[in-house]
């Protein structure tokens, strides 16, 4: 069906197209001396985590906690997770927001994501005015006991 010729070019094309080396050429190896300098190269200026937690209400089903954005600092959230736990194990989450201050102090209040019984884990991209409150309220059924953490990252940017 072919050519003895036609196999043997096919054969070495693939042996050079396959060749470790010919895969090699032109690359160096690169050692990072300081992550900081990437950082900065991104416009990271300030990164920001921070920690808070809730205790629920049990006449009313709710928890809130909130943490201010640095001042002379926009706050970039880009991550929220979270846990809640309740007494009752038959008691879950409604709906989990976060409030923030955008654009002269307008609040924007977005619905997070619950992954699990309990658990949110999402990506954002939210931003908060300097010295604003950004805060975090989680419903569940009322009659119950129990609490929130929720976590927060992304950077803090400075405004001119």
């Amino acid at each position: 069906m072919f050519k003895t010729s036609t196999l043997r070019a096919a054969a070495t094309l693939a042996v050079i197209c396959l060749s470790g080396s010919a895969w090699a050429l032109g690359s160096t190896p690169v050692t990072v001396v300081n992550p900081a300098d990437i950082a900065k190269a991104e416009g990271i200026q300030h990164p920001y985590s921070n920690i808070i937690s809730c205790s629920f209400d049990k006449l009313f089903g709710g928890c809130g906690a909130a943490i201010t954005a640095p001042p002379s600092q926009r706050l970039v959230i880009e991550f929220v997770s979270g846990f809640c736990q309740f007494s009752n194990a038959s008691n879950s989450l409604r709906v989990v927001q976060l409030f923030v201050n955008t654009g002269g102090g307008n609040e924007v209040g977005n619905i997070l994501s619950i992954q699990a019984p309990g658990t949110i884990s999402q990506l954002v991209r939210l931003y908060a005015d300097p010295s604003s409150q950004v805060r975090f309220d989680a419903l569940a059924f009322s009659g119950d006991s129990g609490g929130c953490f929720f976590t927060v990252s992304g950077q803090a940017v400075a405004v001119p």
